[in-house]
């Protein structure tokens, strides 16, 4: 199943009437279509591929998006979910980190060699 959708075929004929009833209805201007090698399309992509300027000119107005656009905002979106997630379930995503050493300062370090009672 590649997930083409009514509104894939429609840009496919590059009718924008029927894009914009479909639009109407369904409310969904970026339906995801999966390729043979694994590309996100979204109408928009597919109209300018298969070079249907008018359908590409009534999806760009549409805010239609590139597939790689789109999926970029989706998979943002599934990042701050889960951190949201993690948060709530773990607390804190991250321990606190120790503060880092004062510059110019090297640390005392002391050895059992050398303290006075070892010394004779």
């Amino acid at each position: 199943n590649t997930g083409i959708t009514p509104l894939h075929c429609s840009v496919a004929n590059d009718n924008p009437d029927c894009c914009q009833s479909i639009i109407t209805s369904t409310g969904n201007v970026n339906p995801v279509m999966t390729t043979k090698d694994m590309r996100f399309l979204t109408p928009f992509d597919y109209a300018m591929l298969n070079n249907r300027p008018k359908c590409a000119d009534y999806l760009a107005k549409e805010n239609g998006l590139p597939g790689v656009i789109y999926t970029g905002i989706m998979a943002n979106r599934i990042r701050v979910a889960w951190r949201r997630y993690r948060r709530a379930k773990y607390g804190r995503s991250r321990p606190e980190s120790p503060a880092p050493p004062t510059p110019g300062k090297a640390p005392l370090l002391t050895s059992r060699a050398t303290t006075p009672d070892r010394i004779m």
